[in-house]
């Protein structure tokens, strides 16, 4: 191999190397200080925290894996049984009991709903049941009350979803709204608000959705539409990972091709529509959620 090469490969790899312990590289804007904002935990810290913990039996394969509560004050991590971990601002630590891997918890830590696999049905609390799918914890609302179903089929073609329904979980078989043209990725409740965020095959690679609604009676009036222009147009996955509880700012992931670049993370303004680059999510992968505390840091001041 010709030495300008070698030379190249021993600097990617060297790059590689650094990037594996260096995990929050692009990070900067993102501190570890406490305080009530937007934390970004990668995967390897959290990992290394679970086994500081004893808790190996959590292995953090998929984005469902750790939530918040409504109020940032909690992260639930869940690991893939019927097992889950709450982690308070407070500094405490419990393991709760899960009726199903996939249970959708509110901030009482109550099961709302779960799937039953022996069955394959959804049960929600009250004993009603339905079909798949199931609302999971990114279909479903961290303040434990809507949640949505991409379940609108096309007139011409049953095997296609064109629209998505919004449900409460006092009425799970009760569609509030539909929204046409549209797939649900993620909702969320506050001051009497319901925000649901998407994007739809034609219009994707440049831009998503939010829909905002207000609850009269016993549907849902939408009040507002705001489109969100992607970064930079691209057919690569943009996807939102979190709302703000407290303020009009959403949290969300521009996946590049290349994986030296990895995620490019966006804070989106409700209000003014700004959309304003972070930085890039840790190597490895990670979470973002806006919290009251550093809560990893909580814990560990509380051990000592």
């Amino acid at each position: 191999m010709p030495a300008k090469y070698t030379l190249a490969v021993v600097v990617i790899a060297s790059f590689l190397a650094w990037l594996i312990a260096n995990p929050s590289f692009g990070m900067d804007s993102m501190d570890s200080n406490s305080g009530k904002k937007l934390y970004v935990y990668s995967r390897t810290e959290l990992l290394k925290f679970l086994r500081e913990i004893g808790h190996t039996e959590y292995p953090l394969r998929s984005v469902t894996d750790i939530t918040r509560n409504s109020l940032g004050t909690e992260l639930r991590i869940f690991n893939g049984g019927k097992k889950a971990l709450i982690i308070s601002c407070g500094g405490t630590i419990k393991e709760v009991d899960l009726p199903s891997k996939d249970t959708w918890l509110n901030d009482e830590l109550q099961p709302l709903a779960w799937y039953d696999s022996g069955i394959k049905r959804v049960l929600y609390k009250g004993g009603r049941n339905d079909l798949p799918p199931y609302p999971g914890n990114k279909d479903a609302d961290p303040a434990g009350v809507y949640f949505f179903k991409v379940d609108v089929k096309s007139p011409t073609n049953k095997d296609i979803a064109i629209g998505t329904s919004i449900y409460s979980i006092e009425a799970p078989n009760l569609a509030l709204a539909k929204i046409m043209e549209f797939h649900g990725h993620r909702i969320f409740s506050k001051n009497g608000k319901v925000f649901i965020f998407g994007d739809y095959y034609q219009r994707r690679d440049e831009q998503w959705e939010l829909y905002i609604f207000e609850r009269k009676g016993q549907e849902l009036v939408q009040v507002e539409k705001v489109v969100i222009p992607r970064p930079r147009k691209s057919p690569t996955p943009f996807y939102m990972e979190d709302l703000s509880p407290w303020a009009d700012e959403a949290l969300f992931n521009d996946t590049h091709d290349f994986f030296l670049y990895r995620t490019g993370l966006y804070t989106f303004n409700l209000k003014t529509h700004e959309m304003k680059k972070l930085g890039t999510k840790p190597f490895g992968g990670g979470y973002g959620f806006f919290l009251q505390c550093d809560i990893i840091k909580k814990f560990k001041e509380g051990l000592k």
